[in-house]
């Protein structure tokens, strides 16, 4: 059974059943039945109960598929191994396609438009494999974020994997913008809404994506070279998402890595990546192609104003990155080594799934039981219980379930058992497996769904050390039941680990010319298989042969296998081609739009009265001789007249700290198509004088832009050219 994996969820006993005296519980046993009750390690989240309904949905997910496939087949349960394979053959696609790209927005379209075909196939390589990066990024944050692993020490993980999430978008949007088409026009305009929003310009950055020719060249280059660079810190956020496991599997094995690379090689060459049309800045797209995984922003960038992007931009983010903070209700009493007990093996040190424990030196005078000891640091640790299962003298001290208290416990269970009773199984059941939603009295073990079983809830399956499974039998249990997760395991190693110290391939291995191995039963099952691990057992009471998963899969064909792997890869696939060929329509409130966009310095503003006034109200010593600084500028005062009628009028503030520079704006006024009389106000005193005027008879077409730029130099200029 080794590879198969534990999933996640525990049902609690309700505290007022407990103090009622329901589930079997009198009141003398309430005390100890709270304290051991609810062994899931990681702590209670604020809405747990949604949380549970949307796990099971995806635990159903896995057991469906691996009904017909190997859990190493299975791709929802390597969700996050799968992005980061994806994410590799973007990036090596990427710069393949560099031999073909040309990295200017005069001839980027141009460079993708006439590429051969072996250059087509790695554009499209390179963009469904970052399509399929996202969504399988996507899926696995979902799954991890309802299977609630963000708190306490996995918030490293977690805000590291936003920050790489938003890290991919972001390549990716950028990495559209160099396509420079329609879609790439969408991007462009967007992201200027927002940059506008922020004092990092001496002008509007939307005044570059009017006209054709105001486009530009070194903005396009910085935008390529965030494109490129921008994987560089993908990559240090990736590595920080996996620093704390141990024996990460950071890419897919073998056979998914050909699995993957192999249907995103078929699509590439059945439905090449096609391009949009150019770039045309004075049309109105009503309909364009967007890739939704990268470019759904969009819709909301066409229809909000920057402050409000900005707004939804960082509550978003900021909101996800305190997931841990938010959501978590409190944290888990840790683990700690007894110094004194550790003969620093290193066994716990080699097992922690997560990295938490280091061997620290002795003092030269204490080195009777070792040169070192075992050290856990409670920043990392989740408080999984592995670690009690590798350790022979039972140096770790583990608060909410204490190894010497459970043996004793068992043993004191046992006796009573026998005293009435021909026989008793004793199960250590893991919390988040099938299991967790039995009736267990706390005080006795007992377990109406089980009967005949004594039950101890544990946090993982790798908590029970071999010597407690010796210690069940030769106290006279019948046998002994060890119940795991099945699937994609909440605490990654410990459903292996048992395995193999069972099997006696890892130490602490158990010692079978003590035990007869046929009494022991190992199981997985994942929490939607319930009626299946009761059903299993019960058999175990009755049968001394050791049931597998392997043995239960074998039945399946390799025609279903076949079949259900295809269907896998037709639907992921589809759903990669789907979303990143989506149509979509451009928002548009009339048939034509004019566009006014200026830049134009306020005249300074006269600030002696001011000063004087200030002055006098001083004493004689404290008045300044210096004629006072005229650094303020008015604000320029725009107006739009069409036919007649007054449209739009505005003030501008200067920009800068002191309100010392350049007033500028973009301004976008729907119109119906015909021919209009366009007059345009510029003003920049604090008079109602207009100084600068211009005046002409536009010929406005449907899906069509006219823009009208105004700078001191050059003064009013007209586009399209042609018009009169």
């Amino acid at each position: 059974m080794k590879g198969l994996k534990m999933d996640i969820d525990k049902e609690e006993i309700n505290l007022v059943d407990l103090a009622s005296g329901k589930n079997g519980i009198d009141s003398d046993s309430i005390e100890f039945s709270s304290q051991v009750k609810d062994q899931r390690p990681d702590p209670p989240v604020r809405g747990e109960s949604l949380f549970r309904v949307v796990d099971r949905w995806f635990h159903q997910l896995d057991r469906f598929v691996e009904r017909y496939l190997p859990q190493n087949l299975n791709p929802f349960t390597q969700s996050g191994a799968i992005a980061n394979t994806t994410f590799i053959i973007a990036l090596v696609s990427g710069f393949v396609l560099l031999f073909w790209y040309k990295p200017s927005v005069h001839q980027a379209y141009d460079s993708l438009n006439q590429i051969n075909m072996l250059g087509d196939f790695f554009r499209s390589l390179h963009r469904y494999s970052s399509d399929a990066c996202m969504l399988f990024i996507m899926f696995h944050a979902f799954k991890m974020f309802f299977a609630r692993r963000f708190g306490g020490a996995r918030w490293l993980a977690w805000v590291t994997g936003v920050v790489a999430l938003a890290l991919l978008w972001f390549d990716g949007w950028l990495g559209y913008w160099l396509v420079w088409d329609e879609a790439a026009n969408q991007v462009a305009v967007g992201t200027a809404k927002m940059l506008d929003q922020l004092p990092i310009f001496a002008e509007p950055l939307s005044r570059s994506f009017l006209t054709d020719d105001s486009f530009n060249s070194l903005l396009f280059f910085l935008v390529f070279f965030f494109h490129m660079l921008i994987p560089l810190a993908m990559g240090i956020a990736l590595w920080l998402h996996v620093s704390r496991l141990n024996k990460a599997h950071f890419i897919t094995k073998k056979p998914m890595t050909i699995a993957v690379l192999g249907s995103l090689s078929i699509i590439s060459v059945m439905l090449p990546a096609g391009l949009a049309e150019p770039a045309k800045m004075l049309e109105v797209q009503q309909t364009v192609a967007l890739d939704y995984f990268y470019m759904l922003p969009v819709y909301f960038t066409d229809r909000l104003e920057g402050g409000m992007l900005w707004a939804i931009t960082l509550i978003g983010f900021i909101g996800f990155v305190s997931v841990p903070w938010l959501l978590v209700k409190k944290r888990r009493p840790k683990p700690q080594v007894d110094s004194d007990r550790c003969n620093g093996c290193e066994q716990c040190y080699k097992d922690c799934p997560f990295n938490a424990i280091t061997m620290l030196p002795r003092a030269k005078d204490d080195k009777k039981k070792g040169d070192f000891y075992a050290n856990i640091d409670p920043s990392k640790c989740i408080a999984c219980g592995i670690c009690v299962g590798a350790c022979d003298p039972v140096g770790i001290e583990f608060p909410r379930l204490p190894a010497m208290d459970v043996r004793r416990e068992i043993d004191s269970w046992l006796h009573e058992r026998l005293e009435k009773e021909a026989s008793a199984h004793v199960a250590y059941i893991c919390s988040n497996s099938a299991g967790a939603d039995l009736h267990i009295d706390e005080a006795t073990g007992r377990c109406k769904e089980l009967p005949g079983y004594i039950v101890r809830s544990i946090p993982c399956v790798g908590w029970v050390h071999p010597l407690m499974i010796e210690r069940a039998l030769r106290k006279g249990a019948e046998g002994v039941l060890i119940v795991g997760c099945q699937s994609e395991p909440d605490y990654r190693l410990g459903a292996m680990w048992t395995e193999e110290r069972i099997s006696g391939g890892r130490h602490p291995e158990l010692r079978e010319d003590k035990v007869d191995s046929s009494r022991i039963h190992y199981v997985q099952y994942d929490r939607t298989n319930y009626d299946g691990f009761i059903e299993e057992a019960r058999r175990l009471q009755r049968d001394t042969g050791k049931l597998t998963f392997k043995e239960e899969k074998s039945s399946v064909s390799k025609i279903k296998k076949y079949i259900m792997g295809a269907f896998l890869v037709l639907m992921l696939g589809s759903l990669t081609y789907f979303f990143s060929n989506a149509p979509y329509s451009v928002p548009i409130q009339s048939d034509s739009e004019f566009v006014v966009s200026f830049t134009l310095p306020g005249r300074p503003v006269d600030g002696s009265a001011k000063k004087e006034s200030e002055q006098q109200n001083l004493q004689s010593h404290m008045q300044s001789s210096n004629a006072p600084a005229k650094r303020e500028r008015s604000d320029v005062r725009l107006r739009i007249d069409i036919d007649g009628k007054t449209v739009h009028e505005q003030k501008y503030e200067p920009s800068g700290l002191f309100n010392d520079g350049m007033s500028g704006a973009v301004e976008y006024i729907p119109l119906k198509a015909g021919e209009h009389t366009i007059k345009v106000y510029l003003g920049d005193t604090k008079s109602e004088e207009w100084l600068y005027t211009d005046q002409k008879k536009v010929v406005f077409e449907n899906n069509h832009r006219s823009v009208v730029k105004f700078n001191r130099a050059d003064g009013f200029q007209w586009y399209p050219k042609s018009e009169e």
